[in-house]
C-alpha cells in the first residue's frame, strides 16, 4: 500500500482521548497539583505563532495571482544588439505553438498549487490548533518530568515536605537511629562483648578464604574482631556514630553510613563474604530483599551470605526478644529466609540454630518412677517435647547462603 492509500488518522479522536486520559490521570491524583495551568501556559506560547498573519498569507496569494498571467506577450523581445529584437519577435512567431504548449503546463501547475494553499490558509487555524495543542501537552509534560529529575536545593515547600513524610516513615519502620544509647543497651540485653565473640566465633571461620568481607550493620564489631584474628580482610559499616567510633578505637575499619547504600556502592562480584549479625529483623520486607539481591550481584562465585537473627519459629522469642528491642520491624521465617537467598540466585543454604535455652526454662519430662503408667508417662513426655519445640526452641539460627 502507498503513502497516499494509507487510512489517515481520526485526530479529533486521537485528542479526545488524549483528554481523556489526562482527566482520568488528574482525577486520581498521578499528576502533580497546577499541571493544566501549566499546559495552557504552554499552548498559549507556542500556539501563538499558528494563524496569527492569516491576512498576511492572503495577501501573499493575491501577488501569486496577479504573478500567474502566463501568455506569449509577457515574453521580452527587446535586444540591444542590431536587428536582435527582430530576430526574437520572428522566432517567437515560428515557435509560438511550443511556447504555448509549456506557458499552458506552467499556468495549469500554478492553478492547482493556488488552490492547496488557499485551502490550507482557510485550514490554518484548526491545524495550528492541533499542533499545538499537541506540542504544548508534551512540551509541559517534558518541562514537568526535566524539573523532577533536576530536584535543585531550593525544591518548592511540597517537595521538601514530602522529604519530611519519608523521614519520618523511616523513622517510624527503625531505619533511622533510636535516640538512646545502642551501647548501652546492647551491654545490657544481647550480651557482653566476650559472649557475643565466643558465639560468633563458628560463624567467622566460615568466611576462612573468602577475603574481603563486607559486615553490614557491623554494631560494636565482634565479628570484625575475630575475622581480624584470622587474617581474614574485612570491613564494617553502621548507622550508630557511638559504635563506629567505638569499633574504629580499637583500629577496625569501619565506615559510618547506610548499609543498604554501602553496599549497593559496591563493583559486582567485589566481595567474598557479606555478614549481617542481628540486622534482617530490623529491615522492611522490600529493604531486605533488595539487600538479598545486592549481595547475589556482589559477590563473586563462591562467596557467602550469612546472616544471624531470630527465631520466630519459637513463641518464646516472641514473648522476650523480639518485642524487647523497639527498632525491631518483623522477624524473618528461617523458612522464608532460605526461600529468598534461593530466588536470589544462591544455591546452596544451610540452615543451623543456636541460643539454646536453659534446661530450667523449659517444660521438664515426667521421670521414670514417678508412680504413672508407662505408656501415660511416654504419651506425656512426647507432648512435652513438641511443645519444647514449638514453645522452648532455639532463639536465634544462622542462615549461610553460598553463590
Amino acid at each position: 500500500m502507498s503513502a497516499t492509500d494509507a487510512p489517515r488518522p481520526d485526530v479529533d479522536a486521537l485528542l479526545a482521548r488524549l483528554r481523556e486520559t489526562v482527566a482520568e490521570r488528574h482525577r486520581s491524583g498521578e499528576y502533580p497539583p497546577g499541571l493544566e495551568r501549566e499546559l495552557g501556559e504552554h499552548y498559549r506560547r507556542i500556539a501563538g505563532g499558528h494563524g496569527r498573519d492569516r491576512d498576511g498569507l492572503r495577501r501573499l496569494l493575491q501577488q501569486l495571482d496577479n504573478a500567474s498571467d502566463f501568455g506569449v506577450h509577457r515574453i521580452v523581445s527587446v535586444s540591444g544588439a542590431p536587428l536582435g529584437s527582430q530576430i526574437h519577435r520572428t522566432i517567437g512567431k515560428v515557435v509560438v505553438r511550443q511556447t504555448e504548449g509549456v506557458l499552458n503546463q506552467v499556468r495549469d501547475f500554478a492553478d492547482a498549487t493556488r488552490a492547496v494553499l488557499l485551502a490550507l490558509v482557510d485550514a490554518q487555524p484548526n491545524l495550528g490548533s492541533t499542533v499545538a495543542d499537541l506540542t504544548a501537552r508534551i512540551d509541559a509534560l517534558m518541562d514537568r518530568l526535566a524539573a523532577y529529575e533536576r530536584m535543585p536545593d531550593d525544591a518548592p515547600g511540597w517537595t521538601r515536605e514530602l522529604a519530611a513524610r519519608v523521614g519520618r516513615l523511616e523513622a517510624e519502620l527503625g531505619m533511622a537511629g533510636p535516640g538512646y544509647s545502642t551501647t548501652a543497651f546492647g551491654d545490657r540485653f544481647r550480651g557482653s562483648v566476650e559472649e557475643i565473640t565466643a558465639r560468633l566465633r563458628p560463624v567467622a571461620a566460615r568466611f576462612a578464604g573468602l577475603e574481603p568481607v563486607l559486615d553490614l550493620g557491623c554494631g560494636r564489631g565482634e565479628m570484625l574482631e575475630l575475622l581480624r584474628e584470622l587474617k581474614v580482610e574485612a570491613r564494617g559499616v553502621d548507622m550508630d556514630a557511638e559504635l563506629v567510633e567505638s569499633a574504629r578505637s580499637r583500629g577496625l575499619d569501619v565506615s559510618l553510613g547506610d548499609l543498604v547504600a554501602h553496599l549497593a556502592s559496591a563493583a559486582d562480584g567485589s566481595l567474598g563474604g557479606i555478614y549481617l549479625g542481628q540486622v534482617v529483623e530490623h529491615l522492611p520486607a522490600r529493604v531486605l530483599d533488595r539487600v538479598v539481591a545486592d549481595a547475589a550481584r556482589k559477590l563473586r562465585p563462591g562467596g557467602r551470605l550469612i546472616f544471624e537473627t531470630l527465631n520466630p519459629a519459637t513463641l518464646f522469642v516472641h514473648s522476650h526478644a523480639l518485642f524487647l528491642d523497639p527498632t525491631h520491624v518483623r522477624p524473618v521465617h528461617p523458612l522464608f529466609g532460605d526461600w529468598l537467598v534461593r530466588q536470589h540466585g544462591f544455591t546452596k543454604v544451610d540452615l543451623e540454630w543456636h541460643s539454646e535455652l536453659a534446661p530450667e526454662d523449659r517444660l521438664a519430662p515426667i521421670p521414670a518412677g514417678s508412680g504413672l503408667p508407662e505408656a501415660a508417662r511416654e504419651v506425656i513426655n512426647a507432648n512435652v517435647m513438641r511443645l519444647n519445640v514449638v514453645v522452648f526452641g532455639p532463639q536465634d539460627y544462622t542462615l549461610i547462603a553460598t553463590r
